[in-house]
């Protein structure tokens, strides 16, 4: 039997991205869009944080860590905290799942990884995308991340 004929179209000169680029997913800013001041911390590398007054936004240009447990999520993910430091009040994990690379969100005192749950924009669209922009917003009596593409 001979070999299948490979799919795809030839593009003579082409080439893959290197290997650290593929599924990535950046954050770009958050924005904060409560009355309190928002501390995150990227618990990968705690180096990386920053605390956004309400109101306002900030850069915060890192990739998402990518998770595949909740360990994982405890120890790599981004922690959203009400307030201006890690002892204040976690109100949620963001990270990329191992899985299908979508930038997901669990509760602050999230039992299980399944409690975790995917990030929509505003339109309700899930979507892998290379940079996305955090808005944190107060949703009825919840915290909660909304993403979408940067402009």
């Amino acid at each position: 039997m001979p070999d299948p004929k490979p799919a795809g179209i030839v593009v003579p000169g082409l080439k893959p991205a290197p290997a650290g680029d593929w599924w990535n997913t950046g954050c770009k800013n958050i924005f904060n869009r409560t009355d309190s001041q928002l501390f995150v911390l990227n618990l990968e590398n705690q180096a990386v944080r920053t605390t956004i007054d309400a109101g306002v936004g900030g850069s915060f240009t890192t990739i998402f860590p990518w998770c595949d447990s909740l360990d994982e999520v405890a120890t790599k993910a981004f922690s959203f905290h009400l307030g201006n430091s890690r002892d204040d009040p976690r109100l949620f994990y963001m990270f990329q799942n191992y899985r299908d690379d979508l930038i997901n969100y669990a509760p602050g005192d999230a039992d299980a990884y399944t409690d975790r749950i995917e990030a929509q924009t505003s339109t309700g669209a899930i979507f892998p995308h290379s940079y996305v922009d955090v808005f944190v917003e107060v949703v009825g009596d919840r915290v909660r991340p909304r993403i979408e593409a940067p402009a």
